[in-house]
């Protein structure tokens, strides 16, 4: 019978969801509020939400823990009060105890402060050690004051030997104080998805409203292991930091995950005795305080197959036991099915709003695998039956390579199983022309129509005006060319005065020579 990986848990933690909802102080934007707060209202924060996680606590002493598992095999029973297992490449839940409850998470916070470190600095800048640094508490490396120390120098001593010290210089390097610095803290928890954490401090020193969950955590480690400089120094035995300005000897540090290499002590696991180096271990933290008890975040890769494992709360002498069932559960349950495409390989199209090109192939940033149960001789699907699909909108442009695109979704019978984000493989610029023409909406048209006729109306009104002006001046002309016609007639003909001054003349000579001749006669 075919069987489904848990993604998302039921009735146990149905309890912390209500919590989560119900207004407490430790959300990541309360916990912005009350690193700017003022003294007194941070010791009344603190005080609040001590009761509360006290009383809520106290009260799932009393309730049986509640784990989800899609295998066959009996999950594992773990010490610890949370955890969780996950895919990495995926995020996809394998296990989980309480993930979602608040927990102090200890020395395990610097995981967040690593991220923020790694994204704002220099591996190669310089930053001189404060008195604030200088002078913290719990585990250091006792870096003195106004000593200068690389950002990667920092980060080794962070990371391996948990230095405070540390994780304080490249706090206040990032950001010029601690409390800015757990702004950014909270900030980076909530662009991650983070629902339950509050952080106050960059290296997890103990404090009331200073929180987060295994959920939240196992995103931290999963977003960490995506840099490749994270990696590579939590997989690291052993660092020199050489000679500074003010230490005139190297310092040897040492990684407290005993998983990177302890074979002398022994475990017992299920019955077997083992010691705690793991197969195929990446690293990555450790932590503990009395508050916070043993805390655990590792990474473990096999058959192509990479987990990270968070136990919160757990006890010293069971805390590597617990993590090495976790991670025994994931790999001898679930297995990676590879669908064929590598990290950075192309995955199919998506189409393009407004560019110079109508669509853009999208990558993927990881290797394209399903988690699959195991069956115990059962036949197993195969990459055949899986339908691999591109969901996003278009995309408008102008915009840059590797911008998010969409979504690449997995399916099987019609059902998503697995889904990734995929990113452009190339710019695309705008093309003014596509640019208008897939901008247009019914709206649009409907308001270009409205334009035109507008416009046709005035160009019409124009044509009226100027035929009504070329009518007048035809007719002022005809008028013009009718006037100095009569005027050249009545040039031409003789003046009435002067005729009727000639006949009367011509009258008056004429009566004369009559007479003249009458005389004559007579």
């Amino acid at each position: 019978m075919k069987r489904e990986i848990v993604k998302e848990r039921s009735a146990g933690l149905s309890a912390a969801r209500g919590y989560r909802s119900s207004g407490r102080p430790h959300v990541s934007q309360n916990g912005r509020q009350a690193v700017s707060a003022g003294c007194g209202r941070r010791r009344t924060v603190k005080r609040l939400t001590g009761f509360v996680l006290s009383v809520i606590m106290a009260a799932y002493c009393f309730s049986p823990a509640f784990v989800s598992y899609g295998a066959e095999t009996e999950p594992p029973e773990l010490a610890a009060q949370s955890a969780v297992l996950i895919n990495a490449d995926t995020g996809e839940i394998l296990y989980d105890k309480y993930k979602d409850w608040p927990r102090y998470p200890a020395s395990t916070t610097k995981v967040m402060t690593a991220i923020l470190a790694l994204e704002n600095l220099d591996p190669d800048q310089v930053c001189t050690i404060s008195h604030n640094a200088a002078y913290t508490e719990g585990s250091r490396i006792f870096l003195l004051e106004g000593e200068q120390v690389t950002v990667e120098q920092l980060l080794y001593a962070m990371l391996l030997a948990s230095a405070n010290d540390a994780a304080i210089a490249l706090a206040e390097a990032c950001a010029g104080t601690t409390e800015a610095f757990a702004q950014m803290m909270n900030e980076k928890a909530a662009e991650l998805g983070a629902e339950n954490t509050n952080f106050v401090t960059p290296n997890g020193l103990p404090d009331e409203s200073h929180v987060t969950s295994a959920q939240d955590m196992a995103l931290f480690a999963q977003e960490a292991m995506k840099n490749e400089m994270f990696r590579r120094i939590v997989s690291t035995y052993e660092y020199v930091i050489p000679p500074t300005n003010l230490q005139a000897e190297q310092r040897l540090i040492h990684n407290t995950n005993r998983l990177l290499y302890d074979t002398e002590t022994t475990l017992d696991i299920g019955g077997v005795a083992r010691a705690p180096k793991y197969d195929g271990i990446l690293g990555i933290k450790t932590g503990y305080t009395n508050a916070a008890h043993s805390c655990l975040v590792a990474a473990a890769e096999r058959d192509g197959m990479t987990l990270i494992g968070v136990v919160f709360k757990s006890e010293p002498d069971a805390l590597y036991a617990d993590m090495i069932k976790l991670l025994d559960f994931g790999f001898d349950n679930f297995r990676a099915l590879d669908l064929g495409y590598d990290a950075g390989s192309v995955v199919g199209k998506i189409g393009v709003d407004g560019g110079s090109k109508r669509n853009v192939d999208v990558t993927v940033n990881s290797d394209v695998k399903v988690m699959l149960e195991r069956m115990n001789g059962d036949e197993e699907p195969d990459a055949s039956d899986f339908e691999l699909k591109i969901e996003g909108e278009d995309l408008k442009a102008p915009f840059d390579s590797g911008t998010e695109a969409g979504r690449l979704v997995v399916y099987r019978d019609s059902e998503a199983v697995m889904e990734l984000p995929v990113y452009t493989a190339e710019s695309v610029d705008i093309s003014p022309a596509r640019a208008f023409f897939s901008s247009i909406t019914p709206l649009r048209v409907l308001g270009m129509i409205v334009a035109a006729a507008v416009i046709a109306g005035i160009i019409a009104y124009i044509i009226f005006v100027l035929k009504i002006r070329r009518r007048a001046q035809a007719e002022a002309e005809s008028r013009r060319a009718e006037r100095e016609r009569r005027r050249r007639e009545e040039a031409a003909r003789p003046d009435d005065l002067a005729v009727k001054y000639q006949t009367d003349r011509q009258r008056r000579q004429h009566r004369s020579e009559n007479a003249g001749k009458e005389e004559e006669t007579r």
